[in-house]
Parts: structure tokens; C-alpha cells; sequence
């Protein structure tokens, strides 16, 4: 294991920061990059990933040529008043093989976002926004929603992450403020410490994978959306720190003011090198440590650990690669310990996207063999506007279930984007 970190350190470390490219073309509403230090979750790479240009399967150009106006509205208040907000759902199905339970789950994920640049009279890399995103997550036909069906059936993790069924929820409402020219950055707010914390630039359950333990490091505690503050800063030579801390009770549906009183609260801190600007997320090795309070009412125990994650690309960006080792020290997370490997080629330039992962899991409290997770999945961009995302799901000795050998997971996503 410290050999193969060794080799991954010098091969993330040792990749050129940039290469010569062809310009990518300007985004359907020449949206602003406003996305520096936060990953592919959030609201402003969102917006950003959503505005570029794809190379669909199908060139459907009536349908194309009545949406135009409405991305050029939406270019001309992000040009004129700095508003920048786009709508988007999700819908999931995933079916196992064999259940003793439920043997099929589907959900939705209806999202409205935005990110409103209200302070820009500045100097470049000063810049403050408010970044905000309502969502309504509900099943789609069945009893069970995506993220509930591992859990319902022994497997110690969640096949479609984000597709649950809490109904509407405002899940970020949060300041965002850029200082010294960019290299310093501050958010406040209704947050998801998964934006910024531990990220690498393939962990967006909504384009690339979709199982937990392979998105995420589950040997970490990772609070839902609510209250919280982080910061960051770029040290001139490739390196950063970030630091935050976070309602370790939190919930979308709720405040979570009262846990800030108690004190139960989740801190994180992480040190690493990357390059700068957009391949921050793309080639960047760093250290996590972090700690949560014990919580009372749902009597976990204190716990702290640690994560190591890294991911390159090479091939002219064309591939990508990516690790994530962590232990923890009590049983808040899922995991004791954990190691993951994800790999993934972009078939067409800013079109398909192939993506391998696997995950092992020494799962806390049992016994039997280490849990293992693996997911293929192919991203076709239909339209211009629409992806399909067909999968299969491989995941052994399901933890929770000793009498279960393997579980067989077939999955389809639909993404559709305005």
C-alpha cells in the first residue's frame, strides 16, 4: 500500500500543469467561471458544465434553435446584473439481481440554482456572490428511493447517491467571497462541505458515478447540507490549504443554529498541490484530517481520521485517474477503512464519457469478508441537453447480509439541463 502511494504521489505530482489545446468554444450563455475552489458539485461548476457546449449523438436542430433564446436571456442578466442561474433534472432507476427486500428503487432530482455575483467593483479575484439552489428530490413509482435500497437490502452503502426523497429542500444559501486577487476564497452559509472538501474533478454523482463509496471516501464523516463556514488559500507555489467547520446534525429541511450552540459541530482540514486555475480538481493530491463531536441525540460517539485522495489526466485530458485511501476511528462514517481506484475516458471531445470504479470496505462491527463495490457506466450525450447514463453495479459480500455472496446492480440515468 505505501508503495503504491508513493507511486501515485510522484505520478499526480510529476504530470505537467498544461498543454496546448485547442480554445473550448464559448458556453451556450457565455456564463462566467465563478467555480475556483469549490469542485463539480457545486452550484457554480454546475452552471459552468451545464453552459458548455456538448457534441450530442443527435443533432436535433429545430429543438436546438427554440432554446436559443432562452440561453441568450439568460446570458444577457448574467452580462448585465452578474445573475447566473440554471434548472436541471435528474431521474434514476436501479434494479438488482436479487433482493430480499426491494429489488428496485427509482427517484427524481428537480433542481433550480443560481449564483448572483453582487460584489464585482473591485480588482480581479475580489469578487462576492450569493450562490443559492432549491431542490425537490422525491421516488419515481416505487416504495423505495435509490439511496434507501442498498441499505434495505444488506449492502452497507448507497447505489444512487442524492436520489432520495425528502421532498423540497433549500440546500445551499451561502456567501461567497474571493480575496487577494483569487488566491484566498471564503464561504458562509447553508453549504455542502462535499463542494470543497476531499474533491476530485470526477465526483459529480450526476455525470459520473453514481455508488457512494466510490464517489466519496465513506471512512470520512460527511455532513448533509446546512450551516457551515469554510476558507481557503493558494500558496504561490501549487500549494493549498482549506479549513472548515460544519453542523455535524445537519439536515437540508431543517435550521441548524441549535447544534452550533450544543457544540456538535464536524472540522476538517486539508493540505495539497494541484495546478492552478481549471485543473485544480484535475491534477491535485491532498491530506484530510478531520473530526466530529459526539452526537447526543443520535448517540454516536466522537470520531477523527484521516483521507488521502489524488487524480491526474493525461492524453490530453482525454483520460483520467484517481485514488482515495482513509481510516477512521470510531463508527460514525460506514467504514473503518477504505480505498478506492476510479478511472475514466472521455470517449468524444465534451461528449461520452466511460468511467470504471472500484472500492473496497472494511465495513465496522462485521465480521465477514471486506465489502467491494465496482461500477462501469457509459455517459451518452443524446442531445445537446440530454444524457443517458446506462450502468452496472458489482458489490460483494454486502456487509450488512452474510448470507448474500454479491449483488448485481443494473442502473439508467437521465439528465435533462436548460
Amino acid at each position: 500500500m505505501r508503495v503504491s502511494l508513493v507511486l501515485l504521489l510522484i505520478f499526480v505530482v510529476g504530470a505537467p500543469c498544461a498543454f496546448a489545446e485547442e480554445e473550448a468554444p464559448a458556453g451556450k450563455s457565455g456564463f462566467t467561471n465563478n467555480a475556483t475552489g469549490l469542485g463539480p458539485t457545486s452550484v457554480p461548476a454546475a452552471l459552468l458544465e451545464a453552459d458548455e457546449p456538448k457534441q450530442p449523438l443527435i443533432r436535433f436542430a429545430a429543438f436546438d434553435r427554440a432554446l436559443k433564446p432562452w440561453f441568450d436571456w439568460k446570458g444577457r442578466l448574467a452580462k448585465r446584473h452578474g445573475f447566473q442561474f440554471g434548472l436541471d433534472w435528474h431521474g434514476l432507476y436501479n434494479r438488482f439481481d436479487q433482493a430480499p427486500v426491494e429489488d428496485e428503487a427509482a427517484g427524481g432530482v428537480f433542481r433550480l440554482y443560481g449564483d448572483w455575483t453582487l460584489l464585482n467593483r473591485c480588482q480581479p479575484g475580489c469578487e462576492g456572490s450569493l450562490v443559492w439552489k432549491v431542490e425537490y428530490r422525491d421516488t419515481l413509482g416505487t416504495d423505495l428511493a435509490p439511496q434507501d435500497l442498498g441499505f434495505a437490502n444488506g449492502y452497507a452503502g448507497i447505489p444512487g447517491t442524492f436520489f432520495g426523497d425528502f421532498g423540497w429542500a433549500l440546500t445551499n444559501l451561502y456567501w461567497k467571497q474571493r480575496f487577494a486577487g483569487g488566491r484566498a476564497a471564503v464561504v458562509i452559509g447553508q453549504v455542502d462541505a462535499t463542494d470543497y472538501l476531499d474533491v476530485v474533478g470526477i465526483g459529480n454523482p450526476f455525470t459520473w458515478f453514481s455508488n457512494l463509496s466510490i464517489l466519496v471516501n465513506p471512512a470520512m464523516v460527511l455532513p448533509n447540507q446546512g450551516l457551515g463556514a469554510a476558507a481557503t488559500w493558494r500558496f504561490q507555489n501549487n500549494l493549498y490549504v482549506v479549513a472548515g467547520v460544519a453542523d455535524a446534525n445537519a439536515l437540508p429541511t431543517r435550521d441548524g443554529f441549535q447544534t452550533f450552540v450544543s457544540g456538535e459541530t464536524f472540522k476538517h482540514v486539508e493540505l495539497g498541490w494541484s495546478c492552478p486555475g481549471i485543473q485544480h480538481f484535475l491534477k491535485n493530491i491532498h491530506v484530510v484530517l478531520w473530526h466530529q463531536d459526539a452526537l447526543s441525540e443520535l448517540a454516536v460517539p466522537e470520531a477523527w481520521g484521516w483521507a488521502v485522495s489524488g487524480i491526474t489526466t493525461w492524453g490530453r485530458d482525454r483520460f483520467v485517474g484517481a485514488f482515495r485511501v482513509g481510516w477512521s476511528s470510531d463508527a460514525a462514517p460506514i467504514s473503518e477503512r477504505h480505498a478506492s481506484v476510479l478511472l475514466g475516458h472521455h470517449v468524444r471531445t465534451r461528449g461520452d464519457i466511460v468511467g470504471l470504479g472500484l472500492a473496497w470496505d472494511d465495513v465496522w462491527g462485521q465480521a465477514q469478508e471486506d465489502q467491494i463495490s465496482t461500477e462501469l457506466f457509459w455517459r451518452l450525450v443524446v442531445a445537446e441537453n440530454i444524457q443517458l447514463t446506462p450502468s452496472l453495479q458489482w458489490l460483494r459480500n454486502p456487509a450488512f447480509d452474510p448470507t448474500q455472496r454479491e449483488i448485481w446492480s443494473l442502473g439508467l440515468r437521465v439528465r435533462l439541463t436548460l
